[in-house]
């Protein structure tokens, strides 16, 4: 089986050998099928607004049944090239023809630039994601990240993860009732949902702060409407006169 680390490795190598930009060819399979919902599906892909896309580079069919591969996409090109679907056993083919396609042809098919900010972005994000791997490193410290007993393979992979934002919620269910008028909302990274949850935490914890906040200070408002208030004092001849209800206090 497959692993995501094997898959970056890869990556990151055959596009120095072919001449492209290794942080960019990375950071566009990070942000289009390089995660255990696509690697670790049975169909080594899945659905998408206008169809289905295959691997780490998204490899997109026209149609929407994964058996079936269909012109006006870059999976029926590859399946003219190498005669075959993509597939998880095809994956290094699938990477070479995504970055020879690169080479030639610039990034417009994959919409992962264009939606995470234009190469330059999408260049940092796969420097970092390399760093994270080990790839930045010599082939003994990548070695060793990759020996790691925590790291992901396709076997082990989990279900897709999703945003919990609310639209995300609204278009699972849109495409749950009307799937043919709805498009199917898209999963997003181990890493991403991690910095969901980390952010979430964060507002639940400011959340909690300004309760407490907002309590004390409801405290304090409580206790000086309850507070009896004392009539004015008189005075008589020049001199204090306390009242005659305040004549034990005084």
């Amino acid at each position: 089986m497959a692993e995501i680390g094997d898959i970056a490795s890869y990556i990151y190598s055959r596009a120095q050998e072919i001449g492209v930009d290794p942080n960019l060819a990375l950071g566009i399979a990070r942000y289009e099928g390089l995660n255990p919902n696509t690697i670790g599906s049975p169909t080594f892909g899945n659905r998408d607004a206008g169809g289905y896309s295959f691997g780490p580079f998204q490899l997109h069919s026209t149609s929407r049944d994964p058996n079936t591969i269909a012109p006006g996409g870059m999976a029926y090109e590859f399946q003219q090239r190498y005669g075959s679907a993509p597939s998880r056993e095809n994956w290094q083919q699938q990477v070479d023809f995504s970055l020879e396609r690169m080479k030639s042809s610039g990034t417009g098919p994959w919409y992962a630039v264009r939606d995470r900010g234009g190469p330059q972005a999408v260049s940092a994000g796969g420097q970092e994601y390399a760093r994270s791997l080990g790839l930045l490193g010599t082939p003994e410290q990548r070695q060793a990240v990759f020996s790691q007993p925590d790291k992901t393979t396709v076997a082990a992979a989990p279900g897709p993860i999703y945003s919990q934002d609310l639209g995300t919620y609204a278009q699972r269910f849109g495409n749950a009732v009307a799937p043919d008028w709805v498009d199917a909302p898209k999963p997003i990274t181990a890493e991403e949902a991690i910095k969901q949850q980390a952010k979430a935490k964060e507002l639940q914890e400011l959340s909690k702060g300004l309760q407490g906040f907002l309590a004390m200070m409801q405290m304090g408002r409580q206790q000086q409407q309850q507070e009896p208030e004392l009539p004015a004092p008189r005075f008589q001849g020049g001199q204090f006169r306390p009242l005659p209800k305040m004549r034990g206090f005084l």
